[in-house]
């Protein structure tokens, strides 16, 4: 699930990916939808994503789901087989890991602001996102 920035608009999206018996991998997006006006709570989102999976004809409960580890999504698929999401989980490593420098090194946050203005000026003067 992610919000778009501009619009504030809410969207999930569903891909799926399997491997074949010769070992040949697969991908492909099942579906991107807009959510709506409603919550992002765990029973809305547990809806939607259920839904999702039995038009496909998924079993929801046999189907590993890997997912960031929102409160919302964990306790929206808790009856199923969620994975926490390696990438979401080194985020917060080196996100916690960067805080805890910046706490304890005073020129980490000088570099931290000049990055976030070099990255600000490119934006604004190359219409870059």
């Amino acid at each position: 699930m992610f919000t778009d920035d501009y619009r504030k608009q809410s969207y999930l999206d569903v891909h799926c990916n399997w491997i074949e018996r010769d070992f040949t991998s697969h991908r492909a997006a099942l579906t991107v939808r807009h959510f709506g006006s409603a919550a992002h709570t765990a029973q809305n989102t547990s809806q939607a994503v259920n839904g999702i999976l039995e038009e496909y004809g998924i079993p929801a409960e046999e189907t590993p789901v890997t997912t960031d580890h929102g409160s919302n999504i964990v306790a929206a698929l808790q009856n199923g087989m969620r994975v926490d999401c390696l990438c979401h989980r080194l985020h917060t490593v080196l996100e916690r890991t960067w805080k805890e420098t910046k706490a304890s090194e005073p020129d980490a946050a000088g570099y931290e602001s000049a990055i976030s203005k070099v990255c600000r000026f490119v934006k604004q003067s190359t219409d870059m996102h």
